[in-house]
C-alpha cells in the first residue's frame, strides 16, 4: 500500500513538473516572440531613419547643384557700366552760352537805333562803297524809353550829322578809333537831347560797324 502512495506521489511529481517546465517552455517563447518583435520594430526605424537621411542627402545635393549653377549663369554675364559724357574740360555748351548771353542783356537796360548808312565819298564818288553802322543805348531805367522815343527823329538826325561828317579814310584805315570817340559823341548829344532827370545814356554799344 505504501508502495503504490509512493508511486502515485513520484507520477504526480512528474505531472506538476511537466507541467512546471512546459509553461517555463512557454514563458520563454513568449519573451523569444516579445524580444524578436522589438527588434523588428528597432530594425524598422533604423530603415526608416536611413531613407529619411537619404532624401535630405539627395535634398542637399539638389540645392547645391542650383545654387551653383545660378552663380556660374550670373557670373559669365559681364557688369556694363554706362559710363556719362564727362563734361569737364569741355566749356559750357553752346546753348547754354546763348542763355548766358541773353540774361545779362535782359538784365542791361537796353535801346537799340535803327541802322545807319553811311556813303564813303574818297577820289571817286562812283565807287558805292557805305557804311552800315547799327548800335544801341545802353540806359540807366526803363523809363527812359518813352523818352527816347519822344525825341528819337532829332537824335537820329543828330548822330547822322555825326557819322556823315567824319572823312571816308577814317573808316578804313582807323576804325577801332574812330569808334571809341563817335561813342562818347554820341552818348554825349543824345543825352543833351533828353530831359534833365529822366535818367542818363550810360554807354553806346555798335553791334555792327561793316564797311559794305
Amino acid at each position: 500500500m505504501a508502495e503504490e502512495e509512493t508511486k502515485q506521489n513520484d507520477e504526480d511529481g512528474s505531472i506538476d513538473e511537466a507541467a512546471e517546465l512546459e509553461g517555463i517552455l512557454n514563458s520563454a517563447l513568449g519573451e523569444e516572440d516579445a524580444a524578436s518583435g522589438v527588434s523588428g520594430k528597432l530594425k524598422s526605424l533604423l530603415h526608416d531613419k536611413r531613407i529619411l537621411i537619404g532624401l535630405g542627402v539627395i535634398l542637399l545635393i539638389l540645392i547645391a547643384g542650383g545654387l551653383y549653377w545660378y552663380l556660374s549663369s550670373n557670373s559669365d554675364i559681364p557688369n556694363e557700366k554706362i559710363e556719362k559724357p564727362s563734361t569737364k574740360g569741355d566749356g559750357p555748351s553752346k546753348d547754354n552760352e546763348k542763355i548766358k548771353e541773353k540774361n545779362q542783356i535782359e538784365k542791361i537796360n537796353v535801346f537799340p537805333l535803327e541802322p545807319f548808312f553811311i556813303p564813303l565819298e574818297l577820289d571817286n564818288p562812283a565807287t558805292g562803297q557805305f557804311v552800315s553802322i547799327k548800335l544801341s543805348f545802353v540806359i540807366s531805367n526803363r523809363k527812359m524809353n518813352r523818352e527816347i522815343n519822344k525825341n528819337i527823329g532829332e537824335i537820329r538826325r543828330q548822330i547822322y550829322h555825326i557819322l556823315r561828317g567824319k572823312k571816308a579814310i577814317t573808316y578804313i584805315e582807323d576804325m577801332e578809333n574812330l569808334k571809341k570817340g563817335l561813342k562818347q559823341e554820341i552818348a554825349t548829344i543824345s543825352n543833351n537831347l533828353l530831359v534833365s532827370g529822366a535818367g542818363t545814356i550810360s554807354e553806346v554799344l555798335f553791334t555792327d560797324f561793316v564797311i559794305r
